[in-house]
């Protein structure tokens, strides 16, 4: 009776690029990729390591993919979705409904989730623009007294309509 070997199946690895499928086995040595014959390849043919989601520079997580309106994107269930907002909500869970994220740190390409605070839509506002309830006040003043909105839109560093809004009491009307 002749002995025979147990089926042995060859090693594999999972694709470096994230994509799940196994390697292929090296058929021959080939310095320039790192393959060694018999061995698994880091890689699928055509695949190529990942460009990594965000960059750490400092306290804030950049997002180092594709931007909309300064916020960054990508692909969720299937849908195309604001990076800041999966990250939270991985963290997190879902986002209240109603609310707004609003980042803490001012950077709108940060992904970090401890940087990102629910907020009502009106507050979000209140903290996201460039008058303050003071500079509100400042305009109204100056208006007032005669100064023009064009020069005043230009000290502020706000539009002319931001600051014929404020005059008019039709935004920071609580002021």
């Amino acid at each position: 009776m002749e002995f025979r070997q147990p089926f042995q199946t060859k090693p594999f690895v999972t694709c470096a690029c994230g994509c799940g499928r196994a390697t292929p086995t090296a058929k021959a040595n080939n310095k320039r990729y790192g393959h060694r014959k018999g061995h698994p390849t880091r890689f699928c043919q055509g695949h190529r390591p990942r460009k990594p989601d965000y960059n750490v520079g400092g306290e804030c997580w950049i997002w180092a993919k594709s931007f909309v309106s300064g916020y960054g994107q990508l692909g969720s269930d299937g849908k195309i979705c604001r990076a800041h907002r999966v990250y939270f909500e991985r963290k997190y869970g879902p986002i209240p409904e109603g609310m707004h994220l609003h980042h803490i740190c001012g950077d709108p390409r940060c992904v970090r989730p401890e940087h990102l605070k629910p907020m009502t839509p009106k507050e979000h506002r209140r903290l996201s623009a460039k008058l303050s309830i003071d500079k509100a006040r400042e305009i109204r003043e100056r208006a007032a007294a005669g100064e023009t909105q064009a020069s005043l839109a230009h000290e502020f560093g706000v539009s002319k309509t931001t600051v014929s809004r404020v005059v008019q009491r039709r935004t920071w009307a609580d002021v």
